[in-house]
This record gives C-alpha cells, sequence and structure tokens, in this order.
C-alpha cells in the first residue's frame, strides 16, 4: 500500500546520493570564516545586481562592516533572521534648490 502522498514505491527505487554523513555537514550551521572566504573569493569589481554594492567595498572595508555584515547574513543563513526587514525601502526626494518652492 502506498504512503499518505502515494511516492513511497517511487522513492524507494531512487538511489541515495547523499549519505547520512554528507547530510550532516550540509546541516551545520555557517561560519563567519566561510563568509569571509566567500567574499575573498568574489571578484572586487562584481555585484549581485545593478544596484547592489560591489565586493571591493566590502573587502576594503572589512574591518568596519565585518561584524554588522556577518551578524547580518549569518542570522538569516543559520534561520534565525529574514531578509524581509531588508525588503521595505523609503525613498527621500531631497530637491537640488537652495529654496524649493
Amino acid at each position: 500500500m502506498m504512503g499518505s502522498c502515494g511516492f513511497d514505491d517511487i522513492l524507494e527505487a531512487v538511489q541515495l546520493a547523499v549519505t547520512s554523513e554528507m547530510n550532516a555537514r550540509l546541516l551545520l550551521h555557517f561560519k563567519r570564516e566561510e563568509l569571509e572566504k566567500a567574499l575573498g573569493q568574489m571578484f572586487p569589481t562584481k555585484s549581485s545586481r545593478m544596484d547592489g554594492m560591489l565586493a571591493l567595498f566590502y573587502q576594503k572595508y572589512w574591518r568596519v562592516v565585518g561584524d554588522d555584515v556577518t551578524n547580518f547574513c549569518l542570522n538569516i543563513l543559520n534561520g534565525r533572521g529574514s531578509v524581509q526587514t531588508i525588503n521595505h525601502t523609503l525613498l527621500t526626494l531631497i530637491p537640488k534648490t537652495e529654496c524649493p518652492a
């Protein structure tokens, strides 16, 4: 008899590709060293999108922004935070005249 989703028989025929040891490693929490290594491997003038910050900024000023960036990223990567807080943007238009009407 098939399971509640009807996939038990199908899944039994699928050969495992991830061992228990591999899965245990994949489930480990991300660490600061991994973020720093990834940042160091990024090409300095590449960004994730057209309006994104260049990797060079983070590489050059890591001693200034590193702790904040690390805490923010690790909270999200390790399931303790959300990107929802950065998905809201407040735009303010600043007039280029001395006395706006």
